[in-house]
């Protein structure tokens, strides 16, 4: 009898792989990153990690053949799925047969509404990681999401000894992330060659004034340049005509280079996100006494 990792997901990869013979689909791992999870132990782990009840409203972005939106349809209240790629309807019309809750559209999620939903499962293509978080911020009413994301990306996000990364630097300020398992590249199909992992993350209220300002600018402002923000920042932060003149900071005095200064907030890279950090957390507005600072 086999033993081991192989017994575990050798079931589901030969089920994908028939099924992906069946409806003569032909995965493009290259432009769309397409690499579906196959170890039934990862897929529960992914959809357990959710704490998905009975009254719940899920969100799943790229179902592919629906190995995880099927799980999901246990759970929750209803599961809406939305797929790009138009191939797989044949599949997931079948899923959606089978589960009266399961309800599935064929668009682009990134410029497509998203339905009203709480909670959010994907194995999301790491290509488009970035967007992807960035739009999963804009929906507050999802507090809680579990994602299949590289391993790569966990660490720069959670490990205080790395510098920040952008998709990092905006998941560690709006959500508390936790591991749930590391994945082996054998846990899919085809088999990935980056290494992977499964999160938890839980909406919260950032507590750094420096990051949340910053996080917040750069999603609503990415076209306005650091000089700018920078000046809107003094601007807000303190009383021209109240407050002493050798108090208030000048943009020479924070101490930033002219080249940071001209970008605008979508060009800045990891080491500018951590200087800036540092330099907008001066504006905390919660103590008087950061506007000591300035000067000293």
């Amino acid at each position: 009898m086999e033993q081991g990792p192989t017994a575990e997901f050798k079931s589901l990869r030969e089920k994908v792989q028939q099924s992906l013979k069946d409806y003569e689909i032909r995965l493009d791992t290259d432009s769309k990153d397409q690499h579906f999870l196959v170890s039934e132990n990862a897929i529960n782990n992914l959809v357990d990690s959710a704490e998905i009840g009975e009254t719940d409203q899920v969100l799943e972005i790229g179902p592919g053949l629906g190995q995880i939106t099927e799980k999901l349809g246990e759970k929750a209240a209803i599961v809406y799925a939305i797929e790009i790629d138009k191939r797989f309807q044949p599949a997931l019309d079948r899923v959606s047969q089978n589960h009266e809750n399961i309800m599935i559209s064929y668009e682009d999620a990134l410029n497509t509404p998203w339905p009203r939903v709480n909670k959010l499962v994907s194995n999301v293509p790491f290509s488009i990681l970035e967007p992807f978080l960035k739009r999963l911020i804009t929906e507050k009413k999802i507090k809680q999401s579990s994602l299949v994301i590289g391993r790569n990306f966990y660490l720069r996000a959670t490990d205080p000894n790395n510098q920040f990364s952008r998709t990092g630097f905006f998941a560690r300020t709006f959500f508390d992330i936790q591991l749930v398992r590391e994945l082996d590249s054998a846990d899919f199909f085809p088999q990935s060659g980056d290494k992977a992992v499964i999160i938890s993350l839980k909406r919260q209220k950032c507590r750094d004034f420096g990051m949340s300002l910053l996080a917040s600018r750069m999603l609503r402002c990415p076209n306005h340049t650091v000089y700018s923000i920078i000046s809107d920042l003094i601007n807000e932060s303190f009383n021209r005509h109240k407050d002493d003149p050798m108090q208030i900071p000048t943009i020479n005095s924070l101490g930033m280079s002219d080249v940071l200064l001209k970008k605008r907030l979508r060009e800045i890279n990891n080491s500018d996100i951590n200087t800036l950090i540092s330099v907008v957390q001066k504006f905390d507005r919660s103590g008087k006494s950061q506007r000591r600072k300035y000067n000293k």
